[in-house]
């Protein structure tokens, strides 16, 4: 072969080469485009929380004891049911028979015993258990005729250390140290966290409880003799905030949610600074982890790697950009702490706002935030008055094509909430800058706010105690 003939086989070699690097490269800008723009769908978050796989076990219902309660009259029920578990057992098989079965707590209003009646599902917090919801479930079969159900997150309450008996009359809330009860809770986590690659294992922080609340939704839907199966509505403090959120998501049944102090942007606190707080509600299993990863305490490199291990998502696609436009345009109220160092307030306020001029563009009178001045990670009465003026509104008494201003401000005025000032943050995904808005007299964004106050608001506002 002469020079020539050599010189074009060499350049006839790079072109091929040329063609498949650039073949390679579009292929790659293609796929990062197709997903930085996907949306998730309700089926790919069903698909990772396993929804259809419980859905196919039977419910297997349980009555474990009924009674009425004499001062209120009120008929209670335990009861328990069949729920997925999806570990493959690596240690101590004892504890995967423990979550296979969902225990419930069920009041009915005695007023509307003969009718389906609305219901609301709520969800208790980190180491407490289904009875904790008693106080709120019998004020709303007695003030609104609605069924209450509530039920054990998993490794909590009859599902933890603590018997069936003791958690119905919830003694152990103050016999028991708090350390004891979260104790099974935590260690799940930690067994998630150091399971090998590749091995099916629980997810007992949120996500297999968003599961569980489904097979809820199934027992709900297979006594429309006793529910309204149209006007079902869930809630939940701190945790069970979060389960709330998610849960709303995930499936389609629930009309009406309202998470208090479980709402947040979890990647806006990663990326600023503003993930102590949440380090500090899981402290022994982010330790744990820190420890595990060769570090002194948790940074910020160690909670995104515990995170990722056991919420695989949360802090990507399954955060709460990408699940408020599954909720729309069903009500969604977020309730708050100004302070909450958990929650924090400018991760909520950015996502809630952004979410007002996209997926609620048509349906604002159903995206609120309520903000407790002067709270931290707590509720109060307030809080809970704007959870019960929502669930009036929008479940209790619905009324159909009515945007719902003029009812909320009725409601405000004859529910326990004072025209409190409420702050909130205008900073869409991305921006580079943070508008601070401040709005008085009412809570809900019907009002826009006026942006003349935003001086008067930039000093007032702060997260976890610090000034912004």
């Amino acid at each position: 072969v002469n020079q020539g003939q050599q010189l074009k086989i060499n350049m006839f070699r790079i072109n091929i080469a040329l063609f498949f690097i650039l073949l390679k490269m579009n292929i790659f800008v293609t796929v990062a485009r197709k997903k930085a723009t996907h949306a998730l769908t309700r089926p790919e978050f069903q698909t990772m929380l396993n929804i259809s796989l419980a859905k196919a076990l039977p419910l297997n219902i349980v009555e474990h004891s009924r009674w009425e309660d004499k001062e209120t009259k009120l008929k209670w029920t335990s009861l328990s049911m069949d729920t997925l578990v999806t570990r493959r057992p690596v240690g101590d098989e004892s504890e995967v028979p423990s979550q296979r079965r969902l225990p419930m707590l069920l009041v009915q209003p005695k007023h509307n015993e003969d009718m389906a009646v609305p219901v609301v599902i709520f969800v208790h917090g980190t180491a407490k258990g289904k009875s904790d919801a008693k106080t709120i479930m019998t004020r709303y079969a007695l003030d609104y005729g609605a069924a209450g159900i509530s039920f054990d997150v998993r490794y909590h309450g009859a599902r933890g250390v603590i018997t069936m008996e003791e958690e119905i009359e919830g003694s152990y809330l103050n016999e028991m140290a708090r350390a004891k009860r979260e104790g099974p809770y935590f260690q799940a986590i930690i067994d998630n966290w150091r399971s090998k690659p590749g091995e099916q294992t629980e997810r007992p922080f949120i996500f297999d409880t968003v599961l569980d609340a489904t097979r809820v939704l199934d027992f709900i839907e297979s006594r429309s003799d006793l529910f309204d199966i149209s006007r079902i509505g869930m809630t939940g403090v701190s945790l069970g905030g979060t389960i709330t959120w998610f849960t709303a998501a995930a499936d389609e049944r629930i009309a009406v949610a309202v998470p208090l102090i479980g709402f947040q942007w979890f990647a806006w606190g990663r990326d600023n600074d503003a993930f102590h707080g949440r380090v500090r509600s899981l402290e022994r299993p982010f330790q744990v982890a820190a420890k595990d990863l060769g570090k002194a305490y948790v940074d910020r490199n160690s909670y995104v790697s515990f995170l990722e291990k056991v919420a695989p998502g949360l802090l990507h696609e399954y955060d709460a950009p990408a699940t408020l436009p599954l909720i729309s345009p069903r009500p969604f109220l977020i309730i708050s702490g100004e302070h909450d160092p958990r929650c924090p307030l400018y991760g909520v306020a950015s996502v809630f706002l952004h979410a007002l001029d996209t997926v609620y563009t048509h349906a604002k009178h159903k995206l609120a935030l309520y903000i407790g001045r002067g709270i931290g990670h707590d509720i109060d009465d307030t809080m809970w008055g704007a959870a019960d003026a929502w669930f009036i509104r929008f479940l209790f008494n619905p009324r159909a094509n009515d945007t719902g201003v003029d009812d909320l401000r009725f409601l405000l005025k004859n529910t326990p909430i004072p025209n409190s000032d409420i702050a909130a943050l205008r900073r869409p995904p991305n921006a580079e800058h943070t508008k601070i808005v401040f709005q008085y007299l009412s809570t809900f964004p019907e009002l826009h706010p006026d942006d003349s106050s935003e001086k008067d608001a930039r000093s007032k506002i702060k997260r976890g105690g610090e000034e912004l």
